[in-house]
């Protein structure tokens, strides 16, 4: 610990630790209650204060638990002196724990039961960063759903708890940086969980964000971008656009638009219209990973 973090100075509130390292104050609380994991300081009031040494072990924390490992053993990794790092052992990700995981979601939702799919959601959301949770539990489950007899019936009931639950998320935080919101919009025949999932990546770091939490048609996007021009947005579209469609699109490009998806990216749109200031990218993931490094 460095000397400026030892006398207190140089220290910052939890809010700070969020933007810092897109981990949500929840999930900060629970490592420190929870795992012992953290050891803040604490103000005359009892507030949290925190230092670059918190930051750069809530990164190691997060490397660990990427590769799979349950937080309840990413303690002992960290305090061993001859592991200093993930990639400093060849040990196997523990994927046992998140097998159980999917196992325990998966039938919680051919059972169609909301308050079992909604207790996975919360335990696993309280304990681990959304990217976590969206790759080790959501991405293997739909994946699994979707190539079973009742696929499409299990995803929709799925993809409806799981927009419910981000929007009470949502409906939580505080937009306490005073920053612009930026309104996130999910096209037809589009995953909308995934835009969800980047909703809460976006919040945790401190981005206020609108989620339209239904897929809008073209046209209907389009018109909400014309109600206020200058609002920063998100749209993430797959399929293909029609002609007509990408007419209208190149109407309302600019700066604050930025699009991600199939559609966007097939549609030829970046190439024909390179200085326009509008962003074009794959995945919402890879959208929202290239705003926060921007921020």
């Amino acid at each position: 610990m460095s000397d400026s973090d030892q006398t207190g100075t140089n220290r910052f509130p939890i809010r700070e630790l969020c933007a810092r390292t897109q981990v949500n104050s929840v999930t900060l609380r629970a490592w420190e209650r929870r795992y012992g994991l953290l050891k803040p300081q604490r103000t005359d009031k009892g507030h949290r204060l925190y230092s670059e040494t918190d930051v750069k072990r809530v990164e190691q924390i997060v490397k660990w638990i990427g590769r799979g490992v349950p937080v309840s053993r990413v303690k002992d990794l960290l305090d061993t002196p001859t592991v200093k790092t993930p990639m400093d052992t060849e040990t196997s990700a523990d994927n046992g724990a998140w097998q159980h995981a999917t196992t325990r979601l998966s039938s919680a939702v051919q059972s169609m039961s909301a308050a079992k799919v909604d207790s996975c959601l919360h335990e696993y959301f309280l304990n681990y960063p959304v990217d976590t949770c969206r790759i080790h539990l959501l991405e293997p489950v739909f994946r699994s759903l979707q190539s079973s007899s009742s696929g499409l019936a299990a995803s929709a009931f799925l993809q409806s708890e799981l927009m419910r639950y981000v929007v009470q998320r949502l409906a939580q935080s505080k937009n306490a940086t005073g920053s612009t919101e930026l309104q996130l919009i999910c096209g037809e025949n589009t995953p909308i969980w995934r835009l969800a999932m980047a909703a809460l990546s976006l919040t945790d770091a401190g981005q206020p964000v609108q989620l339209i939490n239904q897929p809008c048609s073209v046209k209907v996007w389009l018109d909400l971008i014309k109600t206020a021009p200058r609002k920063p947005r998100l749209i993430f579209q797959n399929g293909i656009w029609r002609a007509e469609e990408k007419a209208q699109i190149t109407t309302i490009l600019g700066p604050e638009l930025w699009l991600c998806g199939a559609a966007p990216m097939t549609s030829g749109i970046a190439e024909q219209h390179p200085d326009i200031g509008t962003a074009f990218y794959p995945t919402p993931e890879s959208a929202i990973a290239a705003l926060l490094h921007r921020s």
